[in-house]
């Protein structure tokens, strides 16, 4: 095996060599001497032939070739360069999340829902097999359950739900426009500890209401002054797209100071509602750069002051992805199990089409499918190396090759090409880029 992995990133800028680990998120920014040198460790497994090589090229003794070697071979351990992954068990993988979407109904027509959700539908999971499939998931190991729609809320038994949940001591969570949390309800949320998540896409009327309704904003903040009153912990999910992407650092300000343990940005997906309004909602690459680099600098300026900003493409910057830099950047198949409204088990929320449907929970064994499911076992094997167009891209280790809905949706083929690689090719040039501009170099 090689000295230092060959997944680094190498990205040389105005002649310095910009280089960048996924798996750590270390980096380091050397010269031409200092390049040749990681080069030669990435292609060697050997630090005697490494020390021999550099000594040829700086036409200097060993010995003192070797001081200069161990004194920035030191310098790339503390940087992260060199880390490499952890050996991949082949064990199968224990669910942390159990998805249960509990109702198609929802107070909002959101005009970019992916999943076209609203008022039509009266087909619902009964209370006692929601209950059986909570059950389930405590017995396959899950450890939280997350109720999605639709809008939770809309359930007269919603409290009886996260009851029984919180009753077999998991986590009880559910997403919410927050349209109609009643004082009642909230004071009840807070006894048992439950965690919640509200949409909000923008930090003003004019910019959420666009999508959520007229109204909407203002009773989502009602909502939130009571989750806070009773000491409810709840996060924000805010959906980018082109009207509100300039609104995201306000939306960050506004989260902290409203109280949200997270807010989480993710891009509009062009699913459902959404494809058909793709021109009027759908962000630029080069508005998508400046929304990643802010949001950057949101969380690094944040990172010890209690409020966690996600936006999932730039986690790579924060720790890195890890031993799993080579794997897909969705759960599924791996830390999340997905029942619909129907009770069918599927891969995520996106991958409801009947030939995504892997059983149902009202008459299948969720563990049964969960340990022999082909296409979950496809999600747990195929890494970013299998998708042909990312193969030759120097950052596919940075997001794992995208979401495979929206690759299937847009191509009809899960290895397809995922619609933010313009956006991600340009941002990480970009931050790249920076980083070289603003660190000083690291010479041999």
């Amino acid at each position: 095996m090689p000295l230092i992995d060959r997944c680094i990133v190498h990205l040389v800028t105005d002649g310095a060599h910009t280089f960048f680990n996924p798996i750590s998120g270390g980096y380091l920014v050397t010269d031409d001497l200092g390049a040749r040198a990681i080069e030669l460790m990435q292609k060697l497994d050997d630090e005697d032939e490494v020390i021999e090589s550099l000594a040829g090229i700086l036409g200097s003794d060993s010995l003192s070739t070797a001081a200069r070697y161990v004194t920035f071979t030191d310098t790339l351990k503390a940087r992260g360069l060199l880390e490499k992954p952890l050996p991949v068990t082949g064990s199968l993988p224990t669910p942390f999340f159990g998805f249960i979407e509990v109702t198609r109904q929802c107070q909002t027509m959101c005009r970019i829902c992916a999943i076209d959700t609203g008022r039509g539908s009266n087909i619902v999971l009964t209370l006692d097999e929601i209950k059986a499939i909570v059950d389930q998931f405590k017995a396959i190991g899950v450890k939280m359950v997350a109720l999605t729609g639709g809008d939770p809320l809309v359930r007269d038994d919603l409290l009886d739900i996260l009851r029984y949940v919180r009753s077999k001591d998991l986590i009880a969570g559910f997403s919410t426009s927050l349209l109609s949390l009643s004082e009642q309800l909230a004071s009840a949320l807070g006894e048992l500890d439950v965690k919640v998540q509200v949409s909000l896409d923008g930090s003003k009327p004019e910019t959420n209401d666009y999508n959520r309704g007229k109204g909407s904003f203002e009773r989502a903040r009602r909502g939130i002054d009571l989750l806070n009153k009773h000491g409810v912990e709840f996060r924000i999910a805010f959906c980018i797209m082109k009207h509100n992407i300039g609104d995201s650092p306000d939306m960050v300000d506004l989260a902290e100071r409203l109280g949200a343990r997270e807010v989480a940005f993710r891009k509009v997906k062009l699913l459902g509602r959404a494809l058909r309004l793709k021109d009027e909602v759908y962000p630029s690459p080069e508005e998508m750069t400046r929304a990643y680099t802010l949001l950057y600098r949101a969380a690094y300026d944040r990172m010890d002051k209690g409020l966690r900003i996600n936006a999932k493409y730039n986690s790579v910057f924060f720790g890195g992805r890890g031993s799993d830099y080579k794997r897909l950047p969705c759960g599924a198949g791996r830390n999340i199990i997905h029942i619909t409204y129907k009770g069918d088990i599927v891969p995520c929320s996106l991958f409801t089409e009947d030939k995504f449907v892997q059983g149902n929970a009202k008459q299948d064994a969720i563990a049964e499918v969960w340990e022999k499911s082909e296409l979950l076992n496809c999600f747990r094997t195929t890494s970013v190396d299998d998708i042909p167009k990312c193969k030759t891209c120097r950052y596919r280790y940075f997001c794992g090759g995208g979401c495979r809905a929206e690759a299937y949706f847009l191509e009809g083929d899960l290895l397809g090409n995922c619609c933010d690689c313009e956006d991600l090719i340009q941002f990480y040039d970009y931050f790249l880029s920076c980083i070289a501009k603003s660190s000083p170099k690291v010479s041999l």
